[in-house]
């Protein structure tokens, strides 16, 4: 009789429940915030979730590349920068070229203090012609650096003044080496770029032939040799390149020797190559020269100087001279020189320029090399253009010199410069650890390279800290004084300390030990020389791994006494542990940022690695398992050395193991680079690097490992990529230029890349494509001089329809000795591989491919032609280190847990920009070829670091487990406060998939922000309709002045934009001034406390009112759900079909305007806008059934809304009057305060269809619409009433029941309620509601006229909970109710509030759990002692989880009036466990989750005990309702020792594995078709972001799922 009568208990309680909404469907994580004591005050109540407080940032380690090629140009000359499959060869005006200029400024020169300053903005990136005026882009072009891009985007650049009123930014050191370098322009524009007008094209004029004194007239031949010209038309110089024609094919091109008188004349000596002649005769007249030389103008980057480079102060320069010196970077020794400075040794000789060895000449003869480029350095005073800055090497003259260095962040012309507005009212530019550094987004620290121990290791620069502590963030902007001082450890400091060191001005060279001990033609180098080479990147990042471990630094990396490092200023910092106790969960990442190829790093593969968590494994050992995985081991790849064949040659050989691959191709095969970073960091993902911290917990599968990110800076080799114009599937080759230098027993070096030109492109009818390269070498890796010593041209021609490519190579002039291979790399044929046929000084190559190579090469053969059949071959291209360490450093784990990127999506979701589609390439890879590029890639690497979301809430679209069943989990992310509603299938078997079907937080993104359906209320009583778009124009004119306000409370008439924003424009996000916040991730802003609600077609049961026709119209109604996020807005996304997970339409309620401008803040501090759950029941609305959905704001606003839902697709800005039913907010009834948890839609004793809500909390907020008593009430809302009325009368549109607790000065409020149906007819009879002293109140609804309804028991509360002390306990959540046997009714119900700053901190008050039965004979229950106690007896072990186990007493229900249930202290001290989520009845059993706060930040917020009770008497259940022993059945196995008496008994409760849990979602789960024990799965969302599914008995037949059917309507 008992089961039967409890059974009519519960489906009397969820047929209560069918007829209001359904309870929560898995409470949201956060759902309240409660303060431990029973409130004497209005709530402080948290504007951000309570357990993401406590979050901890990531620690991200920079490892730094030092190595000289950072010094190289930020813009070379061969690169495809905007992906239109065209090389840029020069500047073009299309491309915002990065760096310290704005590229949408016009800046000029002042000569008072040497530096540009910004005069005007212009959106075309032009400027004045003949103002003066240069482009910020042209400039970026031209002067920026590798190392400067690295600047800028790190801390917005290297400031040489950095006061409160002024910043200037400067380019970085260049020596006069190769690193000092030249860009030449002739663009037609070129007087909207610069201040000058120069040739666009080259001029021509008459003149005569010559004798060889210039002095009478004299007949001149076509033919190679001298030839001399006087009176010419125009003016040549010394080094001109220069055509002398009879006519169209008689003509000779030759370099002009010698000049009438000075550097430049109208009669000059000619010497003209056999290449230079084209047809013949002779003449003495009608001669016609051209020159081409003297065509736009020049560009040189160098820093003068007459010492050492280390000790250099000069400011950086760059030289600007008229016509074509497109190779003044790139002579014998030193660079970037005036013709007239002095040098050591000293400039060759006019007429010898064209000699071998030839100092400051490039030997340049345009008809070999196809470039016009002067052949020595220009006159400063014939060709320098304009007047900057005198200094000089043994001159001192202002023509054509400037400095380098730029004003930035100019107030009034702001512009698109990033540039942050500090507190005293200055702007600062700023770099990305601005960004998410200040604000404590994440932690950095630096490891770099050393110069003293240039070849080893790492040097930790700065322990991992806020980068606050580098600025002077509160007051200019400013960097630290102190943190800029030598030897001070900060970021900023030492990247500013960085530059090449050990150039000598004196002779130029890096040779002894005055400059740097580093010779000519090394095939090695030695610690402590060569100190710029040296990039032992795997080093590097295994120092970074023992860093996070906790170790510290490796003896044989530090460096003391005087050093290299030491005399630049560089830190070395003492070593701190970033890790402890506390704060161990915190997320691990190294992001290694590499500007060259890894070098002399080979030497760690047999180091064991137990510095980093396991000594049983080598650094060799676990790269090889990278390569067994990869699917290397046993192929044949190019590499330098694979440990049996150590050739350095970049030819194919098998790879036995990753470990022992050295000599990284095609860059770097001499330099003793390795894999060893991939192994390392997949150890260091996959395994903890250290376990010396007690308090991580045994299953933390999380903490203490390290995720990596690369950021691979295209290396200085250029790569070709040939492909013939407009032919679809054009077959593709690569060719890179390579070097080799055989210094025979001694070894082999590669060389370095001076210069390269492409000379040019063309297509060869349809199906080919041919050009030509210039490349310039350097005949030393490392150090020497470091100048052209090789230079040479490489042809080639792809022929697509004859499946060929032949490529032509030859050496032009050398200034070198030694045997020496001008060659290319090339793939995409048969026989890839280096191919070396030119060469010099008697250089002889085997190559291994059989292809033609050298016999005895040397700088006068003739050119040689290979022709390759386009195809593939057996030896492949391994990837970069970076990228393997980035794949198996950075996967996320989807599958089963494995341990291995083996599915595509564990490491490859998104393409190269971003973008939803997988490309091959890991997602923590970047590979930068543009530094435009660069900012965007290492953005998206931090956005990486920064996407650990926290979950909210779940929903299913089913209540038992079938095919098709879903997971919908919302989550948000609490870095960048955006947020994410996820599908996920589930199983029969309750397991959930790791892969989601969909993303909304992504699919927004798609979304074209104009189109969205957007509605809203019109709050102007005059307004035509208050149902109205989402659209500026149609809101009230309070509304616009809202979103026209600044979070500063200024009118900034930017409203309508931030509008835009708000639908999702990201036109005007950004990090500088006057920008919106970004949303790098989604536009879905972050989903905390509201539930999503699934809503499908009608199915509540109801048999009235035709309720059976409406459901038959609805019947294939579409599936929706609805959540509130805090963007402001009610979200309704597409439940199923191909547009599942898009948004359908969306709400902005009107109370949130006065807060919605601040979403649009870069500095926006969290707030909540729409955090309450939605309810959604049909109901009958002015005589005719509908679907409505009723929303709550939480603690976004004081204020309801209500929707007509019934048919979602046709809700449309167009109708939006008519969809927008109503809103209710504290103006229309000052006693609404903040309402939590969901509204119900019921219907009454008055056959009125109404909304019942709690009060909520703060009515007495002084925002003009207080309440005056204070008081707790409920509110009933009558769904009668026309769409769009505003007008609310107390009595007819709403009943308001006030109970007596409350006073202004104490101000209360009523929770959410629980509305009971005793009588089976459909209508709600009683109210069941707490409030914030304890008390539980009782409301009688039964008289069908609602004057009559009133507070139950005399206007008592039917009880008042107390604690141990007798203090009153706050109760936040709903109730649950359901029939007593012996009559009445039990009130079950939890005590705690979680809605407060400081709920989570002690002291905590005892909270406890009720169940009371109300007799219903309007009596009341008098306290806590006629409740029967039961305690928790303490906790086990068992299976894979921790479990409770409670008394099992019997109340006495002749004397007691229920039970209650402490909730337990530990060693005394309370715990602050607490219920803030509503209970659910589950075949007799009650249960509910509680909540135990943690203020440690690894706690994720705390966790949570889901228990499950007898209902009516609180004691311990007969069986186990969970599968304790995880064996798939229920039976005595499930039974545990008790934790005192050892007797084998049922538990009572389960601990979360997944922090913090609401009310978990209840789906049956015995799969159809099947027999075995009734099964149930409770999935749970949890603060940790993960979601736990908990399989559970079902005790007796399965009733009706009320909730759960009202969810499938």
């Amino acid at each position: 009789m008992k089961s039967d009568k409890r059974q009519r208990i519960e489906a009397s309680s969820a047929r209560s429940r069918s007829v209001r909404r359904a309870r929560v469907v898995a409470a949201c994580l956060v759902a309240l915030q409660l303060t431990p004591v029973t409130p004497a005050f209005a709530l402080t109540l948290a504007q951000a979730p309570l357990y993401a407080g406590g979050a901890i940032p990531p620690l991200v380690m920079l490892d730094l590349s030092k190595d000289q090629q950072l010094y190289k140009k930020a813009y070379n000359d061969y690169s495809d920068l905007d992906s239109d499959g065209a090389l840029e060869t020069t500047y073009k005006h299309s491309i915002d070229y990065y760096g310290y200029f704005d590229p949408q400024k016009c800046y000029t020169y002042s000569t008072s203090v040497n530096r540009y300053e910004p005069v005007a903005i212009s959106a075309t990136k032009y400027c004045t012609a003949g103002a003066n005026q240069w482009s910020g882009n042209f400039l970026n072009w031209a002067t920026m650096a590798r190392m400067d891009a690295v600047r800028k985007l790190l801390y917005g650049g290297l400031r040489s003044t950095d006061s409160a009123s002024d910043t200037v930014l400067e380019r970085a050191y260049l020596p006069a080496d190769a690193h000092a370098w030249a860009k030449h322009y002739a663009g037609a524009d070129i007087a909207q770029l610069t201040p000058f007008s120069v040739n666009t094209a080259a001029p021509s004029g008459v003149a005569t032939g010559s004798n060889s004194s210039y002095s009478g007239n004299s007949s001149q031949s076509i033919g190679a040799g001298t030839r001399y010209f006087r009176n010419s038309g125009v003016t040549v110089c010394v080094g001109d390149q220069v055509r002398a024609a009879l006519d169209a094919t008689n003509h000779v091109t030759g370099v002009v020797l010698a000049v009438g008188s000075g550097t430049c004349s109208t009669s000059f000596r000619l010497d003209v190559h056999a290449t230079g002649v084209v047809g013949s005769g002779s003449a003495t007249n009608g001669w016609t020269v051209t020159n081409l030389t003297d065509v736009g103008l020049s560009i040189c980057n160098l820093t003068i100087g007459t010492s050492k480079s280390e000790n250099n102060t000069n400011p950086p320069v760059m030289r600007v001279a008229r016509g074509d010196y497109g190779l003044w970077g790139s002579n014998e020794r030193w660079q970037c020189q005036w013709r007239a400075e002095t040098t050591s040794p000293a400039k060759i000789a006019d007429t010898s320029m064209l000699n071998s060895n030839a100092t400051r000449s490039n030997g340049n003869r345009m008809s070999q090399s196809g470039l016009a480029s002067g052949t020595v350095d220009p006159s400063q005073l014939d060709r320098g253009l304009g007047s900057g800055y005198a200094a000089g090497r043994g001159t001192s003259h202002a023509n054509g010199q400037y400095v380098v260095r730029v004003q930035a962040c100019v107030a009034g012309l702001l512009g698109g410069e990033k540039c942050k507005q500090y507190p005293d009212g200055n702007f600062k530019p700023i770099g990305l650890l601005h960004v998410y550094g200040e604000p404590g987004l994440m932690h950095f620290g630096l490891m770099t390279g050393s110069y003293q121990k240039n070849i080893s290791g790492g040097v930790l620069r700065k322990n991992v800290a806020a980068f606050s502590d580098e600025v002077n963030v509160t007051t200019n902007g400013t960097f630290k004084s102190t943190m800029l001082a030598a030897g001070a450890a900060g970021i900023v400091n030492t990247v500013n300390r960085l530059r090449i060191w050990g150039y000598d001005y004196a002779d130029g060279t890096y040779l002894d030990s005055s400059g740097d001990n580093c010779t000519w033609q090394l095939a090695s180098i030695t610690e402590g020389n060569c100190r710029s080479w040296g990039n032992p990147m795997a080093e590097i990042y295994h120092e970074s791994l023992r860093y996070f471990a906790g170790k510290s630094r490796t003896a044989a990396y530090n460096y003391s006494g005087t050093t290299a490092d030491n005399t630049l200023g560089l830190p070395s910092a003492t070593w701190t542990d970033p890790l402890d106790n506390d704060n161990y969960c915190s997320p691990l990442n190294v992001l290694v940022f590499n500007a060259s190829v890894s070098s002399y790093d080979s030497d760690l593969a047999s180091t064991a690695l137990g510095d980093i968590g396991d000594s049983g494994k080598t650094a060799r050992g676990v790269t090889d398992r990278v390569g067994d995985l990869e699917g290397i081991t046993g192929g044949d790849y190019f590499i330098g050395r694979n440990g049996s064949s150590n050739n350095e040659l970049c030819d194919g050989k098998t790879i036995t193991g990753l470990g022992s691959a050295v000599g990284i191709c095609p860059e770097g095969p001499t330099v003793a680079g390795s894999y060893l970073m991939p192994g390392l960091a997949y150890q260091a993902k996959t395994n903890r690097i250290r376990s010396d911290l007690s308090a991580v917990p045994a299953d933390d599968s999380r903490s203490l490992k390290v995720s990596t990110y690369g950021v691979q800076l295209a290396t200085n080799v250029p790569t070709l990529n040939v492909k013939v114009p407009g032919m679809a599937n054009s077959p593709e080759v690569v060719i890179q230029p390579i070097y080799r230098l055989d210094l025979g027993a001694s070894g082999m070096g590669g060389g370095a890349l001076v210069d390269l030109k492409i000379v040019s492109q063309e297509a060869v009818g349809a199906t080919g494509v041919r050009g030509k390269v210039y490349v310039n070498w350097e005949d030393s890796e490392q150090g020497g001089d470091y100048d052209q010593d090789v230079w040479g041209i490489i042809e080639y021609e792809l022929d697509g329809a004859a499946g060929t490519v032949r490529v032509t190579t030859d050496v032009i002039a050398e200034s070198t000795n030694t045997a020496q291979g001008f060659g290319y790399a090339i793939s995409g044929t048969t026989q890839d591989g280096v191919h070396f046929h030119s060469g010099i000084e008697n250089f002889r190559f085997t190559d291994p491919t059989g292809a033609t190579a050298c016999n005895v090469c040397n700088v006068n053969d003739a050119a040689t032609s290979v022709t390759y059949t386009l195809g593939s071959t057996l030896a492949r291209q391994l990837e970069d280190p970076l990228f393997y360490a980035a794949k198996y450093g950075g996967f996320v784990e989807t599958g089963a847990g494995n341990q291995i990127p083996d599915n595509t999506d564990e490491w490859d979701v998104r393409d190269a920009y971003g973008f939803a589609t997988a490309d091959g390439i890991p997602d923590n890879y970047f590979f930068v070829a543009n530094p435009l590029a660069l900012e965007a890639a290492l953005d998206r690497a931090f956005i990486s670091i920064l996407a650990t979301s926290s979950a909210s809430s779940v929903a299913t679209n089913s209540t038992s487990l079938q095919t098709g069943s879903k997971i919908y989990q919302a989550r948000f992310n609490s870095n960048d406060w955006s947020g994410q509603l996820l599908s996920y299938p589930i199983d029969f078997n309750g397991n959930i998939s790791p892969t989601p079907d969909w993303d909304s937080g992504q699919l927004i993104n798609s979304q074209v922000p104009t189109d969205r359906r957007i509605l809203t209320w019109n709050t102007d009583p005059f307004a035509p309709s208050a149902g109205v778009p989402f659209r500026f124009a149609s809101l009230s004119v309070a509304q616009q002045a809202a979103l026209d306000t600044n979070s500063l409370g200024a009118n900034d008439g930017r409203g309508s934009d931030r509008l835009a924003w708000m639908r999702g424009d990201t036109t005007n996000e950004g990090t500088s001034v006057g920008k919106f916040r970004r949303r790098p991730v989604s536009r879905l802003g972050d989903i905390v406390n509201s539930n999503p609600q699934y809503v499908g077609a009608p199915g509540a049961g109801y048999w009235e009112n035709n309720y059976a026709a409406f459901r038959q119209t609805h019947i294939n109604r579409a599936p929706v759900i609805y959540v509130g996020a805090n963007d402001g807005m009610l979200h309704a996304f597409v439940g199923s079909g191909a547009d599942a997970g898009k948004e359908l339409f969306a709400y902005v309620p009107s109370s949130v305007y006065g807060n919605l401008s601040r979403l649009t803040e870069q500095s926006y501090s969290h707030r909540y806008y729409v955090d309450g759950t939605p309810a959604v029941a049909d109901a009958v609305v002015n005589g005719n059934w509908a679907t409505v959905l009723v929303g709550g704001l939480g603690a976004g606003g004081q204020g309801l809304f209500a929707l007509d839902v019934t048919d979602p697709t046709a809700v449309t800005e167009a109708n939006a009057g008519a969809k927008a039913l109503w809103e209710f907010t504290d103006r229309d009834d000052p006693d609404l305060g903040n309402t939590f948890g969901q509204p119900q839609v019921v219907k009454l004793a008055n056959d009125k269809w109404a909304v019942i809500v709690g009060n909520g909390y703060n009515n007495s907020d002084a925002d003009g619409h207080a309440s005056t008593t204070g008081r707790a009430s409920l509110f009933i809302l009558f769904l009668d009433r026309t769409p769009g009325a505003r007008t609310w009368t107390a009595g007819t549109h709403y009943v308001k029941l006030e109970t007596s607790a409350g006073t202004p000065g104490n101000p209360n409020g009523l929770a959410a309620p629980f509305p009971a149906d005793v009588d089976f007819d459909g209508k709600v009879d009683y109210v069941y509601a707490g409030d914030l002293q304890g008390n539980m109140w009782k409301f009688d609804l039964t008289s069908s006229s609602p004057a009559s309804w009133n507070v139950a028991q005399s206007g008592l509360p039917l009880f008042t909970a107390v604690d141990p002390l007798n203090a009153g306990q706050p109760i936040t959540a709903s109730a649950e109710v359901i029939r007593h046997p012996l009559g009445g009714f039990m009130v079950l119900f939890g005590t705690g509030i979680y809605l407060q700053p400081t709920d989570p901190s002690p002291p905590y008050q005892r909270q406890s759990f009720y169940g009371i039965w109300d007799r219903n004979d309007g009596s009341t229950v008098s306290g806590r002692g006629v409740l029967q106690p039961q305690t928790v007896e303490g906790e086990v072990a068992a299976g894979n989880a921790v479990y409770r186990v409670t008394t099992n007493h019997t109340v006495d229900w002749g004397s007691q009036r229920g039970w209650y249930l402490d909730f337990p202290t530990v060693s005394g001290a309370e715990t602050g466990e607490r219920v803030v989520y509503p209970p659910q009845i589950r075949f007799g059993r009650v249960v509910f989750p509680t909540l135990i706060p943690s203020t440690s930040p690894c706690d994720k917020g705390g966790t949570s005990w889901l228990m499950e009770m007898d209902a009516v008497g609180g004691s311990r259940l007969s069986a186990s309702p969970f599968d304790v022993n995880n064996d798939g059945v229920f039976s005595g196995g499930d039974l545990v020792s008790h934790p005192t008496s050892g007797a084998a008994v049922a538990v009572s409760g389960r601990r979360s594995q997944v922090g913090i849990t609401p009310m978990p979602t209840v789906i049956s789960g015995t799969p159809p078709m099947t027999t075995g024990a009734p099964k149930e799965y409770k999935v749970s969302s949890g603060s940790s972001g993960g979601v736990e599914s908990v399989s559970e008995s079902v005790a007796g037949a399965r009733g009706r799922i009320a909730w759960r059917e009202i969810m499938k309507r």
